[in-house]
């Protein structure tokens, strides 16, 4: 993690559980209540409200409120990202609840709200010139030490809102090759590493010390033919190609 803007490294601030987004999604992708406790769209689907909690305080003690997400959630509106791609018009508050305004309907809204770049940083983290500058969220751990890019340190929240961490701290560092990831968990510099090659997790597999888990994970992989190739110009080229296609799921 190389920067303190969720626009750029929300996928880790949100996974690290040091900011929230007011939607969150379980395993299965079904989305459920995080800093918002329910959510509505109008019948003509195009202004949403969302209800928050009233019990949550940021890292630096400060009350996380409708203003303070509003602020947020514009700000990520302003930048690359998910909101980007919605029909909004409008962010604002109004009796202590987020309103988003569309020129469309949009179905997708909540899920878009739990997208990592619309986590909910608190407003002292942005300066005068509208830069990122600290890592304060609502979230479950709080930051002690960040030395980006290669290492941050967190310690549990303990005025969380939600059920309080099991750890007390945790020490996150960046390996960006899975041949090093594999050895720090080898050498025990490491309690858990993500992400190996196939290489590496199955060296792993026979080392007594280390438990290996495989799980599956929601993702997608496209995979686009250039059908102007020459080679698909005969017709058993595309003919092989699509028999080889696996179509039972």
């Amino acid at each position: 993690m190389a920067s303190y803007d969720p626009a750029v490294s929300g996928f880790v601030i949100q996974k690290l559980q040091i900011m929230e987004n007011l939607i969150d999604a379980d395993e299965t992708g079904k989305l459920r209540p995080s800093l918002a406790t329910k959510w509505k769209a109008s019948d003509d689907g195009l202004t949403w409200e969302f209800s928050l909690r009233n019990d949550v305080l940021f890292h630096d003690g400060s009350n996380f409120d409708a203003n303070a997400a509003v602020f947020s959630l514009k700000r990520a509106w302003e930048k690359p990202g998910v909101l980007k791609k919605a029909p909004i018009t409008d962010i604002f508050s109004k009796d202590d609840k987020v309103i988003v305004s569309l020129k469309s309907p949009f179905a997708a809204l909540p899920a878009f709200l739990a997208h990592a770049t619309t986590v909910i940083p608190a407003p002292s983290t942005i300066n005068a010139e509208g830069q990122s500058i600290a890592l304060i969220g609502t979230g479950a751990f709080s930051v002690s030490k960040f030395t980006p890019p290669q290492s941050i340190s967190l310690i549990r929240n303990e005025k969380y809102w939600g059920d309080k961490a099991k750890l007390e701290t945790a020490t996150y560092l960046a390996a960006g090759r899975a041949e090093t990831r594999a050895l720090l968990a080898e050498s025990g510099d490491a309690d858990i590493v993500f992400t190996l090659d196939a290489a590496g997790y199955s060296h792993l597999k026979h080392v007594e010390t280390i438990q290996t888990f495989a799980v599956p994970i929601p993702r997608v992989v496209v995979l686009k033919v250039n059908a102007g190739h020459p080679f698909f110009k005969d017709t058993k080229a595309r003919q092989a190609l699509s028999l080889a296609i696996p179509r039972d799921g």
